[in-house]
């Protein structure tokens, strides 16, 4: 006699292949798809903000060395403009020396003239 085991009790592969389409494995099976899909989309988003900051610091680094060579010339055209200034200057100073140092001399000159015509 020969006797029947209810369906999904035996090892058969019946009652795996039953087993795995339950809507709870199923429902496994999408959460872990679910979060591996999570998972490289965090990864993928993270290596691309880490580009992005990567470009940025560049970038940035790019200004800075825009605005340091901006400051550079600036500063070396404005001692180029003080020293022209400062050189004008000095050379307006000499003159005006020289011109008080002549005009001294030529009273000097006209003092001593005047006592020996007055005696």
């Amino acid at each position: 006699m020969t006797t029947v085991k209810p369906a999904g009790t035996g090892t058969g592969s019946a009652a795996n292949l039953s087993r795995d389409n339950s809507p709870t494995e199923t429902i496994r099976k999408l959460e872990d798809s679910f979060a591996e899909r999570e998972v490289e989309q965090n990864k993928k988003h993270h290596q691309e903000l880490v580009g992005v900051n990567e470009l940025h610091k560049e970038e940035l680094q790019k200004i800075q060395d825009s605005h340091e060579r901006s400051l550079r010339d600036i500063k070396a055209r404005s001692e180029d403009t003080i020293t022209k200034q400062d050189m004008n200057y000095q050379k307006e100073m000499k003159d005006m020396k020289d011109m008080y140092e002549k005009r001294l001399e030529k009273l000097a000159l006209q003092n001593k003239r005047v006592p020996e015509s007055g005696t």
